[in-house]
């Protein structure tokens, strides 16, 4: 009698934060050169994290996209190419000859106005699972909510806080706040005491060093607004 044999793997459906890169251009040094200075300025922020590549806004009508180089650069930054975004179908074509995964854009993602509310209700829902936190986030921890994260106590630089919906942190921000983290461009973060290592909307993020200085009587709101992160006082 042949034994059973063990089934090799299982596929299982999951959803994680990537960070997004947006290109403006295709000078590979120039890649570099920017990449240096954020890594070194955050040398353990990326330490082999995979990332997407928005393409959408490189406007050269026959972009000379050198994949091979490309990944080779991300690579000695500590950065894995995961795939790219694009709607230009030759650059598609380019990142799948690389072996590069292909991202849906926001639009696809979102399609017209009328599915975009039917997504919308149902992130509702999902979002009605609030997350209380009472106890300090130390550096090294990571927090998860499949909703809305409430933080009543500070975060440290070096933790990681993670929502499908809003955050929302009434004691001081040192660490990673990533909202709408499986693609919900509705949420916000609200922060009473803004000094993140980094800020994310749908994987939309910014750095620190980008971080605008504002403060308002009741803190501050991050929004996303045309794929950009807005910084309001409140």
């Amino acid at each position: 009698m042949e034994a059973t044999t063990k089934k090799a793997f299982e596929l299982k459906g999951s959803l994680f934060a990537l960070t997004v890169i947006q290109l403006y251009q295709t000078d590979i040094e120039s890649i570099d050169n920017q990449l240096k200075k954020i890594t070194a300025n955050a040398p353990k922020l990326f330490d082999f994290t995979p990332v997407a590549l928005d393409l959408n806004e490189i406007k050269e009508k026959n972009p000379d996209f050198n994949f091979k180089e490309l990944k080779k650069v991300f690579l000695n930054n500590k950065l894995i190419i995961a795939g790219v975004r694009a709607a230009k179908p030759e650059l598609k074509q380019l990142a799948r000859d690389n072996n590069l995964g292909i991202f849906t854009t926001h639009q696809q993602r979102h399609g017209n106005a009328n599915q975009r509310k039917t997504s919308n209700k149902k992130v509702d829902k999902q979002e009605s699972t609030t997350k209380i936190v009472k106890h300090p986030v130390r550096s090294g921890q990571r927090i998860y909510s499949g909703g809305d994260l409430i933080l009543l106590a500070p975060v440290s630089a070096g933790a990681e806080v993670l929502a499908e919906g809003n955050i929302h942190a009434y004691q001081s921000m040192r660490g990673r706040a990533m909202a709408g983290i499986s693609g919900n461009a509705e949420a916000c973060i609200f922060c009473q005491e803004l000094s993140a290592e980094l800020v994310a909307i749908a994987g939309i993020y910014s750095l620190n060093e980008n971080i605008k200085a504002i403060k308002g009587k009741n803190g501050v709101q991050i929004k996303l607004i045309d794929e950009k992160l807005e910084f309001v006082a409140i």
